[in-house]
């Protein structure tokens, strides 16, 4: 019985890095010498037994990139056919290309830039307590880009309450970084398929449905290095970052 499987979602067309995502997967923009996909490989290294990785938008280039190992771990595509379908329509697809015995999932938005220091918290909680759903959320100092994030509200004893979409008003300073382990039964909350054909699932939705009867850890990090790219302005300059 293996133990966790990483999932990466990697399905986006990246339309606000157009034109260069045009010809180039967004999962493949360079970020200081590896590409945005790559740092998710390597970030989750130490927590999964093999990776799922889902796509769409040219996935034969990131296949012929990153082909199928990386470093020592087996890599699995999965192909997304509605990418606008949403994240929990991309987990949904991720998860049927999975071998069937593991303990947990870690998944990860592969448009981000994480330090290791998440993955190390996130490794502390599920070492404590494997059975519960974890998030990753950066402590914001900069209180004026947290309406640009989805914001995690918290209870006194620092579990999961909900997450607020890009506030106008204050209500806490812990972003949503797209990080998250799932135990194998929240799969059970999961439908099969997508219940409307003409909207987005996220995965928002399946950590919502599992607060309503247990707990859901909140992993803080206060000065990791947390890097969103969603614009050419997000790259690092060629003289640095």
């Amino acid at each position: 019985m293996t133990n966790n499987i990483g999932i990466l979602l990697a399905a986006g067309r990246g339309t606000r890095l157009q034109p260069f995502t045009d010809t180039t997967p967004k999962p493949l923009v360079n970020y200081n010498g590896k590409t945005l996909l790559e740092w998710n490989l390597e970030g989750m290294y130490d927590l999964v037994d093999y990776y799922v990785v889902v796509v769409h938008w040219l996935s034969d280039k990131i296949v012929e990139k990153i082909g199928f190992q990386y470093r020592d771990k087996k890599i699995i595509y999965a192909f997304q056919e509605n990418p606008k379908g949403g994240t929990l329509d991309a987990f949904r697809v991720g998860v049927a290309k999975a071998e069937t015995n593991f303990r947990g999932l870690i998944v990860a938005n592969s448009d981000d830039v994480r330090g290791k220091e998440y993955y190390q918290g996130l490794d502390l909680n599920i070492k404590k307590d494997p059975g519960e759903p974890v998030i990753a959320a950066k402590i914001e100092l900069d209180k004026t880009k947290l309406n640009q994030f989805g914001v995690i509200i918290t209870n006194d004893e620092n579990k999961y309450v909900e997450i607020i979409e890009k506030p106008q008003d204050f209500v806490s300073d812990l972003i949503n970084i797209g990080l998250y382990y799932f135990p194998k039964e929240i799969l059970n909350l999961m439908p099969k398929k997508r219940l409307d054909l003409n909207s987005e699932e996220y995965l928002i939705d399946l950590l919502n449905d599992w607060v309503k009867t247990k707990t859901i850890a909140v992993v803080k990090v206060e000065n990791g290095f947390y890097k969103t790219v969603t614009r050419i302005e997000d790259l690092p300059k060629p003289n640095g970052d």
